[in-house]
């Protein structure tokens, strides 16, 4: 009798720990998604709410007065916008990976339509890339062989898989001076 009363105390205690523990995680998790969205709200008021014809406006006055101050903001604009795309690229995914149970492939259409925004996503990512070089070339031009460097390598370290020439040119450059 002890020991049946001890093992139902001690299955009462593992359920109880284990809801305890969902609890707490459900709750980190509720911290951690108010993070997240404290940071999505600083980062759009400061450059503004990414679109992509705000990118593109962006990019073109960049372009026209070539300032460190116009790439920078090009660059913070195209890096939102792909965050942006990079969210809904992730929630087609999870719809997909969600779809797919046993040996069913998952729903076609949800992966299709992932993939169209990554690919859209790398577009801004490499807009992102190509203003931290402008930026760059702007700092080289100035002196500044350091701000040069960290913007070069930040574009190279930031292109992923995708080859960056313009990017090792410059380090090259900045570097065998």
């Amino acid at each position: 009798m002890k020991n049946k009363f001890a093992l139902m105390c001690l299955t009462s205690l593992i359920v109880f720990s284990g809801a305890c523990q969902s609890q707490t995680s459900q709750a980190g998790d509720t911290q951690d998604t108010e993070e997240i969205a404290r940071r999505y709200i600083e980062s759009f008021r400061k450059s503004g709410v990414p679109t992509a014809q705000a990118v593109t406006a962006a990019v073109s006055k960049a372009q026209e007065t070539n300032t460190i101050a116009n790439w920078e903001l090009a660059a913070r604009l195209a890096n939102s916008y792909a965050n942006v795309l990079g969210a809904m690229k992730e929630h087609y995914s999870d719809l997909w990976r969600s779809s797919r149970s046993g040996s069913r492939p998952g729903v076609r259409d949800y992966i299709e339509k992932a993939a169209d925004y990554e690919r859209s996503q790398n577009t801004y990512l490499q807009i992102r890339n190509d203003a931290y070089l402008s930026q760059a070339e702007l700092h080289l031009k100035a002196g500044d062989k350091s701000a040069a460097l960290s913007l070069a390598m930040t574009s190279m370290r930031l292109s992923g898989v995708s080859p960056n020439i313009r990017a090792e040119e410059m380090i090259k450059r900045i570097i065998e001076r």
